[in-house]
């Protein structure tokens, strides 16, 4: 009973109202005694349209990056559309806000799932996935409700529910390991090693003639290009290099294959110098562009995880103000490792005529790594206090 009246909204009658609970990718969700209610926030029809409008601009990046992988166009796609997705979500929730059960229900699209018909719930961290028997949840939703009444929520729950709702705990080095950071530095690792392995590991049959062509074909197309040409081609390849690598799940193993090829055509390189393998490497590991570029690729690898991570984890107040929403902050973040990825173009194009003097860009690459580092410990900081 303590459970029951500490969530407002949790009465029997209709014509109470009731607070947004939260949200999944398409519904949101509204909780009183009888169950959860969902009303769909985006039409069909307006996925749609939104879609068909959004896709444009995606095919708009396939034709400036050629070497954009099917799989990094539809990830374009995502995270271009989702912003406008968001808007009107927000413009759907903002009507709903304050509107009694009956006028929810009475709502075109929207359902209830009783909470006597559910058979199990599983509550890992701020993420409620609702089964009515089967594998397939039938409703998975990140709760939403603010930190005063968050409590109040999960009573009720589980005085509903009571050995139907599970709450597993995750391990903390998993959960550590999944974080963004490690996680760069873990991918980061792995790519390196890939890379010195495929430039010091003999070839296989037929591979050497493989990526001997491949070379000598980008050399001389490359050498032949003004300045400028010579900057966007270096630029495009690693962008749509590492846009291919934000594809879920899929992304690693791109970033991987890519870490090879490069490995593959040290190799060439410094068979063409008459040169050890591994002086080339640490010649490309002395360059400041290096870095940048091999940093980059991770850190747009990694993007995803946040995208889908929090990407609906927001109350209907922290969704009204446009820059706090995860949609938009995932773009700024984007678009910040874009800027990095053609600083690193810039310097990979005037180290060959800086020659020693290319060395002194580190200057600027450490300087921006403190502030990285500091910017970080201050937004650390920040959500503690």
């Amino acid at each position: 009973m303590e459970a029951r009246s500490a969530l407002s909204g949790a009465q029997q009658t209709s014509g109470q109202y009731l607070h947004l609970l939260g949200l999944s990718a398409l519904n949101a969700y509204y909780m009183d005694r009888r169950g959860l209610t969902s009303v769909q926030l985006v039409s069909d029809f307006a996925a749609i349209a939104l879609g068909a409008i959004t896709f444009l601009f995606a095919v708009g990046v396939r034709l400036l990056l050629s070497n954009l992988s099917f799989y990094g166009i539809g990830m374009v796609w995502l995270l271009v559309s989702y912003p406008f997705y968001d808007e009107l979500r927000y413009r759907k929730l903002s009507k709903l806000e304050g509107a009694r059960l009956d006028e929810i229900e009475a709502t075109r699209g929207s359902r209830t799932i009783a909470l006597d018909s559910i058979t199990r719930a599983v509550l890992g961290g701020r993420t409620l996935s609702v089964y009515r028997g089967g594998r397939r949840p039938q409703a998975r939703l990140n709760l939403l409700v603010e930190d005063d009444k968050r409590q109040a929520a999960i009573l009720t729950l589980e005085s509903n529910l009571g050995g139907r709702l599970v709450r597993p705990k995750t391990h903390r080095t998993l959960a550590y390991v999944l974080r963004p950071g490690p996680l760069v530095a873990i991918i980061f690792l792995i790519s390196q090693a890939i890379l010195v392995t495929a430039a010091v590991a003999p070839f296989f049959s037929g591979e050497q003639e493989l990526y001997t062509t491949l070379w000598n074909s980008q050399r001389q197309t490359f050498q032949e290009a003004s300045l400028f040409l010579q900057y966007w081609s270096i630029f495009s390849n690693n962008l749509g290099v590492a846009l291919s690598g934000t594809v879920p799940a899929f992304g690693q193993f791109f970033l991987f294959v890519a870490s090879y090829n490069t490995g593959r055509v040290i190799q060439v390189i410094s068979i063409q110098a008459s040169l050890p393998p591994q002086d080339v490497v640490a010649v490309l590991y002395l360059s400041p562009h290096s870095f940048l570029e091999e940093l980059s690729y991770p850190l747009f690898s990694v993007l995803w995880i946040y995208y889908w991570s929090r990407g609906d984890r927001y109350t209907i107040h922290e969704l009204a103000i446009r820059r706090r929403r995860n949609s938009v902050k995932v773009l700024v973040i984007l678009a910040e490792f874009t800027l990095l990825l053609a600083v690193a173009a810039l310097f990979e194009v005037a180290e060959p005529l800086l020659g020693l003097g290319g060395l002194l860009l580190w200057i600027p690459v450490g300087a921006g790594a403190v502030y990285l580092f500091w910017r970080s410990r201050m937004h650390r900081y920040t959500e503690r206090n």
